[in-house]
């Protein structure tokens, strides 16, 4: 209506405050005739009648005036992945906002009263588990990034009591205290009410995903900075580097998931989206690192000029002792990934597992491809890490080789029932042979399984996931532990020759020559040095063959399987 259009031609154009990368990222979708540009974005943000919207950048310390005296203070807080994150402090509600810090893929219930949006009452016993997890998947592959962010919300979050204190109680100051009883003493003299400041002290932590943190946000933030500083100390020890663009999330996507299994294996990484970096910080990043894989969208059948410049700097610096991978997504054709690795095969790189194609949205069976290659890759990385210290490792055993060896053989002799333990996520499947097993309680019927943090099943078996035990029979468990054993490439199919069915409750798969399956929910997760042993209720079981007895490992060290 005419009145309508009016209406909307006087209306001010809303103004959109944004960080600077963010800002660039709007620019482009706005501009026609590129591959981020945005039909729908450029129709919202000017009409007819003119601009309905306009970028404000903010930087750090920059504040919003609400009405009043209430105001909302912003803090740049980027990451490769999340460049454009900025953290966001109310000092009205002590409530700070900090995007994907201190998250947690778990859902809280929608009823918007306090205590089911919250952790309160339940606190790191609670989601403890779920705010690690989040933190190994999401940043523990940007750990510098996260450290730096870490600091830079030292004002709201608090200082490291260690660094700034020796690790000595710091003395609270009266001041707060003293104000607030005169202020107190005051009120019945005064006219009128007597206005009492909030102080700018954090309250709470509302991340992105997950509950919002009132009674363990201490606690998390400690926890944070153990997790964080761990990470950097094993980057600077030896590090593999992920270097990436990505036009529409799906190749970031992809690169997070690498990352994922290669901070499994027990190797750093180092994140690094090259559309945001100079030539001069991947050279940097290229000499300081142990091995890299690199990671491109196809945009009209290239790979993006950044992506192209950064390998230009990998191919004239980098040694060739390092492995190297590449991968991508695409939308119709996918030459940046034959593009990328013809171009390092040309510079005589070697390559640690097979180029990975995804087409649109990568699916959960391609991320757990891209999670197990980065595996391989850290797996790569150590053995010539291995092979250049076998020396000097060999000096250091030879003067305690008999403590050791007499440990360990004193361990070794701990047995246990062989088993086979079959997982599913979405539409991908898992298996591993496990001997670590053990029961943990009568009732419920429990039981607990060591993991190994590099097994590509570890990601399966997460608090509230199921999967299947399958206990093997002594005498027929060979061809079973033959097809587990044998090295699997990323995304090959766990069971190859065996005879399994799939289990209409779970969906887990059940080995049909196993003495007997049972099949477990997990319950609770706790770390233990190289692996996580996992605690699951047993909800159904089946015994499979009646005469028969389980199949035992026996070892004659326990420095492995």
């Amino acid at each position: 209506p005419p009145a309508q259009k009016a209406s909307r031609a006087a209306a001010p154009a809303v103004e959109v405050w944004c960080s600077n990368p963010a800002a660039q990222v709007i620019y482009a979708a706005l501009k026609p005739g590129t591959p981020a540009s945005s039909e729908a974005l450029t129709k919202a943000w000017k009409g007819p009648e003119g601009l309905r919207a306009r970028l404000r950048t903010v930087k750090t310390g920059e504040e919003l005036p609400l009405g009043g005296a209430r105001r909302l203070r912003f803090t740049a807080a980027p990451t490769p992945r999340w460049p454009d994150t900025v953290a966001t402090f109310d000092p009205e509600s002590g409530i700070l906002f900090t995007s994907k810090l201190f998250s947690a893929h778990v859902a809280t219930k929608t009823t918007g009263a306090d205590e089911d949006v919250t952790d309160v009452g339940l606190g790191f016993d609670e989601f403890g588990g779920d705010w690690r997890y989040f933190f190994d998947c999401m940043l523990a592959p940007m750990a510098r990034p996260a450290a730096r962010a870490l600091t830079t919300l030292a004002p709201y979050v608090g200082d490291d009591p260690d660094a700034s204190s020796g690790g000595a109680e710091r003395p609270k100051s009266v001041a707060p205290g003293l104000t607030r009883l005169l202020l107190k003493f005051a009120e019945p003299f005064a006219g009128d009410k007597v206005y009492v400041p909030k102080p700018a002290k954090m309250s709470a932590i509302a991340p992105l995903h997950g509950p919002v943190v009132r009674s363990a946000r201490n606690e998390l933030v400690r926890e944070y900075r153990v997790w964080v500083d761990a990470q950097v100390k094993s980057a600077d020890d030896f590090s593999v580097a992920v270097i990436y663009a990505s036009a529409y999330g799906n190749t970031s996507a992809m690169a997070q998931a690498i990352a994922r299994g290669i901070t499994k294996a027990g190797v750093a990484v180092e994140m690094l989206n090259c559309e945001l970096s100079t030539n001069e910080e991947i050279e940097a990043l290229i000499k300081k690192t142990d091995g890299f894989c690199i990671g491109a969208p196809t945009l009209g059948g290239h790979m993006p000029t950044p992506v192209s410049n950064a390998l230009g700097v990998i191919v004239k610096e980098s040694t060739r002792e390092f492995p190297a991978g590449v991968f991508g997504s695409f939308g119709w054709s996918g030459e940046a990934v034959d593009l990328m690795e013809a171009r390092l095969k040309d510079g005589g790189f070697d390559f640690a597992f097979s180029p990975i194609r995804c087409k649109f949205k990568p699916t959960q069976e391609t991320l757990q491809i891209c999670e197990e290659s980065g595996t391989d890759l850290a797996q790569s990385v150590k053995k010539i890490r291995r092979k250049k210290q076998s020396e000097k490792t060999k000096q250091v055993s030879a003067g305690s080789s008999f403590g050791q060896s007499d440990t360990a053989a004193a361990v070794g002799r701990i047995v246990g029932s062989l088993c086979a333990v079959t997982a599913k996520k979405d539409d991908a499947q898992s298996a591993m042979l496990a001997s670590w097993v053990s029961q943990a309680s009568f009732n419920p019927p429990a039981l607990t399984v060591a993991v190994a943090k590099e097994r590509a099943v570890e990601s399966f078996l997460l608090k509230g996931s199921n999967f299947n035990l399958n206990v093997l029979q002594a005498g027929n468990e060979k061809d079973t532990m033959k097809a587990l054993l044998k090295p699997f490439k990323p995304g090959e199919n766990r069971f190859g020759d065996m005879e399994v069915e799939i289990s209409e409750r779970n969906g887990c798969a059940i080995v049909t020559e196993a003495l007997s399956y049972l099949e477990c929910e997990v319950t609770e997760r706790m770390e233990c040095g190289d692996h996580w042993v996992v605690l699951a209720t047993v909800r159904e079981g089946k015994l499979l063959k009646e005469e028969g007895l389980t199949a035992i490992h026996h070892r004659k060290t326990g420095t492995s399987y």
